[in-house]
């Protein structure tokens, strides 16, 4: 009997002692096997691509806003010139709110023109001023600005005058209705 005590302790033993022996191995095999390591730089990988796609949808997003702004900028641009025209040929035959229109029309056309040269803030955002590609056709529709603004000014520096002419034509017209 104390053979077949002997024989178990020491096989109880040698269990133990192998399966110490094979927990350990698996358990370096694990963390440092090809296929963990390549699952790592897989997950990092991964990590990097999301973060450099999340900026490119930022960038996209914000380029997007801009020409979006600068769109609305450019047709709030060309619906005032037609109405600066409009106003300035109402102005000069003396109609007293095409004065109001056309000073309103004139800065607000102005302000425009100052958001797309030289960038600012406009509709929540901050606005970088016009790239270099489409600035030639920015400068020369400033230089047919500037050239508009001093006639605005020229009609709404004589206000006061051109209404009382105006005043005057529409008094003569209605006291004789042979010269019409």
């Amino acid at each position: 009997m104390a053979t077949k005590v002997e024989t178990t302790d020491k096989l109880t033993a040698f269990s133990k002692a192998a399966a110490e022996e094979t927990q350990v191995p698996k358990a370096k095999a694990k963390a440092g096997s090809p296929g963990a390591r390549r699952l790592q730089l897989l997950i990092a990988a991964l990590v990097v691509l999301l973060a450099v796609d999340a900026a490119v949808v930022a960038v996209d997003t914000r380029q997007g806003t801009f020409g979006t702004i600068y769109i609305a900028t450019v047709g709030k641009i060309r619906m005032l010139s037609q109405r600066v025209a409009k106003a300035a040929q109402q102005a000069s035959q003396g109609n007293r709110e095409a004065f109001k229109q056309l000073r309103d029309s004139r800065d607000e056309f102005a302000a425009s023109m100052a958001l797309l040269l030289n960038g600012g803030p406009a509709s929540g955002v901050n606005l970088p001023a016009t790239s270099a590609q489409s600035r030639p056709a920015l400068d020369a529709l400033d230089a047919e600005w500037r050239k508009n603004e001093k006639n605005a000014a020229l009609v709404i520096a004589e206000e006061r005058n051109l209404i009382a002419l105006g005043l005057s034509v529409r008094q003569i017209n209605a006291a004789n209705p042979t010269l019409q």
